[in-house]
């Protein structure tokens, strides 16, 4: 009796997760994807470049993404960079940061379904020129 309920309870419980899974109405495919461009960040003179490309997985969309650079020494915030609905690639020249200045470059994006939220970070340390 035993070795049929098991199966059985088996199948109940994917039977009704996957009716669940249903009834959200979306169904997703694929990896939100956000990476820094080849070669970058890269040190400039007084300051740094950055450059990175989203992709959206099916039935996403980015929304935002935000680019911080960061004083390594203090742990202040340098500057900041804010792109709402960005295309597929965003870049940025920071100037005025100082020469042979430690800096940590953060990329922050967020995508959207719906109500789901799928946020993606990245993080780098440049040292200026």
């Amino acid at each position: 009796m035993r070795a049929v309920v098991r199966p059985l309870l088996l199948l109940a419980l994917i039977g009704v997760f996957t009716a669940w899974a249903q009834s959200e109405g979306e169904i997703f495919l694929g990896v939100n994807q956000l990476t820094f461009q080849s070669g970058s960040p890269s040190a400039t003179t007084g300051g740094v470049d950055v450059a990175v490309t989203q992709k959206a997985a099916a039935n996403f969309t980015c929304t935002r993404i935000t680019i911080r650079v960061i004083d390594k020494a203090t742990g202040m915030t340098i500057d900041t960079y804010i792109v709402n609905n960005p295309g597929e690639s965003v870049s940025k020249s920071f100037t005025g940061i100082g020469g042979n200045k430690q800096v940590e470059v953060t990329v922050d994006a967020m995508f959207q379904s719906g109500s789901v939220y799928d946020p993606k970070h990245l993080d780098a340390v440049v040292t200026t020129r």
